[in-house]
């Protein structure tokens, strides 16, 4: 058993050190994996049982890693992850010199292996400010930046809507955008010229193939290249806006999105 701050963290995944999922692991079986249940008025618990279905000479000693358990935060401050005093809910049964519940308990730890913080997300239009020629074709990026990103948090779905004037620019025929750079593997959705010119706006998703493989938060994401064309001459300043984005981590946490707006004008 393992506590938890109920008021701080919940339990994203359990994953028990079995062969299923390393084939080296000294269990072979995981008969109970459960998270959720309620201690006292502070923590919740983790449940883990396992077993090792092997010969004797077969079981494994020494130091050996029980499961892999992955908190999400859900609250401000300081959080305890820890076991119940004295280890007393904890049970080893082997064959040898062995610690039981009958005897003193064996010594546990919890190793942390890695912290991944659900972030912010910056999106900018690159260039911020440009003059488009009618008939002409202005390219652009949308960048995203995270603040509290880091190399341990992957991002898993991205979607957004590009907003323009389709009185005043168009999407022009042939490559007009380009996910390349944006680490996904997988595209969802990216309009073509027909839709984004009758709705004025291109809406992109884009996502990774398994979970955890799409980019890391570590630094600027170029997320997607993309191409506008002036159609119509106009003097006054215009936006184009970046809306309905999504972006979610690999740990299915959908991070808060900020969206910067970029202007421009077309002229003769």
């Amino acid at each position: 058993m393992l506590l938890y701050d109920k008021g701080k963290l919940d339990v994203g995944n359990i994953v028990p050190n079995v062969i299923a999922v390393d084939p080296k692991a000294p269990f072979t079986d995981a008969p109970i994996v459960t998270s959720g249940g309620s201690f006292d008025d502070t923590f919740n618990f983790v449940r883990v049982s396992l077993v090792a279905r092997r010969p004797s000479a077969e079981l494994v000693g020494g130091t050996i890693k029980l499961a892999d358990v992955i908190f999400r935060g859900r609250g401000v401050g300081a959080a305890t992850i820890k076991f119940p005093d004295d280890n007393k809910y904890l049970e080893v049964v082997g064959i040898g010199v062995v610690s039981s519940i009958l005897g003193s308990p064996p010594i546990a730890s919890i190793v942390p292996s890695s912290i991944i913080l659900s972030s912010n997300a910056t999106l900018s239009l690159i260039p911020v400010a440009s003059a488009i020629s009618v008939n002409g074709t202005k390219s652009y990026e949308l960048q995203a930046s995270f603040p509290n990103g880091s190399a341990t948090q992957k991002l898993d779905y991205f979607r957004t809507e590009i907003n323009f004037n389709n009185v005043y620019l168009q999407v022009p025929a042939g490559n007009y955008v380009d996910t390349a750079a944006s680490g996904f593997d997988k595209i969802l959705r990216v309009d073509g010229p027909s839709a984004a010119n009758d709705a004025g706006k291109i809406i992109i998703e884009l996502g990774a193939k398994t979970s955890g493989g799409g980019p890391a938060t570590d630094k600027t994401i170029t997320l997607v290249k993309f191409n506008l064309q002036g159609k119509s001459a106009i003097s006054i300043s215009q936006n184009l806006t970046v809306t309905n984005t999504q972006l979610v981590n690999n740990l299915s946490q959908p991070l808060t999105v900020t969206a910067q707006t970029a202007s421009y004008t077309v002229g003769q």
